[in-house]
Order: C-alpha cells, then structure tokens, then sequence
C-alpha cells in the first residue's frame, strides 16, 4: 500500500502542477530525467539490466509517461458523477473531478487496461529497462484508478478478477454482462449477396 500512496501523492501534485503550470515542460525537462536516472541507480530492477539506465532510456520514458499522464492537464468534468470506460489514463480525467469536487468515478471495462498494455509493452519494441519501468509505471496507473473508483463495472468475471488482483476492493466491484436484445435480428446464415 506504500507504493499506492506514494504514486497517488505523486500524481495528485502533478495535478496540481498542471494547474499552475506546463506538465509537459516539467515531465520532459532535464530535471526529470536526472530523478529517473538517480531512482534507478539508488533502486535497479533485478534482473533487468546491470549498470545505470542509459540516457536514451531515461528519454524514451519520460516521454512516454507525460504522454499517459496528459489527462491531468484538462480541466476536471463538471457533473454529479464521471463515467470512464477505461482505466489508465482515461481515469486521470475522473479522479481530476473526485480530487477537487468530490466527484464519484465509475469505472467501467470491456477490455483489460493494464493487460492490454503489458501486451503492448512486449510489442513496442523497447529495451528491458524501458519495458520494466512501463511496466512498473501501468501497474501504479491502474492501480491509482482501481483504488479510487467509487465502482468498478467490468463486463465479465475475467474481468472482475483482474480489477480485484489489481486493487479495487472486492465490495466495490460489481459484473456488468454486456446486454443481448433477444428480439435482435437472427445472425445471417450465408454469406450476404454482393
């Protein structure tokens, strides 16, 4: 829960920053890189790579993190309640809105954020550093909106298991199955004329 915390204090104050500020310029400024390359000297991730992160790594990651943490640069929605149909960066807009309103989130999911992710992790062709540190980093990120969602609403039990291993508590996470018109039109059984 440590890490939680920490993540969530770090995203709040970047919030914060974004609101008086350039994210963008600060997430991509030198001072950023230099804090990457200093927690991973003081913190490596076993077995990953051996020696300090390599400039062009610590590049490619903050360009990538201010790319998934753009959302917070908008203003938070107004409403009685925000629905995100994803978790990930998606969430950031409602937690902008539960942060300075009170806002509830409801978070529902037709896919896996975090797994579709750590599956494009493994295609984007990135280095081990840079792919540990995204994975590090997407894991945190729905974490931040599993523990913060005031509901999480996934459209299977498949689902329902990943947002639990993956921080929502248990009594906050109800199946939604994706409805089926039973008067819908039947499903063709050839092939349609050209």
């Amino acid at each position: 829960a440590h890490a939680a915390e920490w993540f969530e204090s770090a995203v709040r104050t970047m919030r914060e920053l974004a609101a008086v500020g350039s994210l963008t310029a600060a997430l991509r400024s030198q001072i950023a890189v230099d804090v990457l390359l200093d927690v991973w000297a003081r913190a490596p991730v076993p077995g990953v790579a051996d020696g300090p992160l390599s400039l062009a790594d610590a590049l490619t990651v903050t360009d990538l993190v201010e790319h998934f943490l753009r959302p917070l640069q908008l203003p938070a929605p107004e409403g009685q309640v925000v629905h995100a149909t994803a978790n990930g960066p998606s969430v950031l807009v409602g937690l902008t809105a539960k942060w300075q309103a009170g806002t509830p989130v409801l978070l529902s999911e037709h896919g896996v954020y975090l797994r579709e992710r750590l599956l494009g992790v493994r295609r984007d062709g990135h280095g081990r550093a840079v792919r540990a540190v995204l994975v590090r980093f997407f894991h945190r990120l729905t974490e931040l909106g599993y523990r913060n969602a005031d509901a999480v609403l996934p459209v299977s039990g498949f689902n329902a298991r990943w947002a639990v291993e993956g921080g929502a508590a248990p009594e906050r996470v109800r199946v939604l199955h994706n409805g089926v018109d039973p008067g819908a039109p039947a499903v063709p059984d050839g092939e349609p004329a050209e």
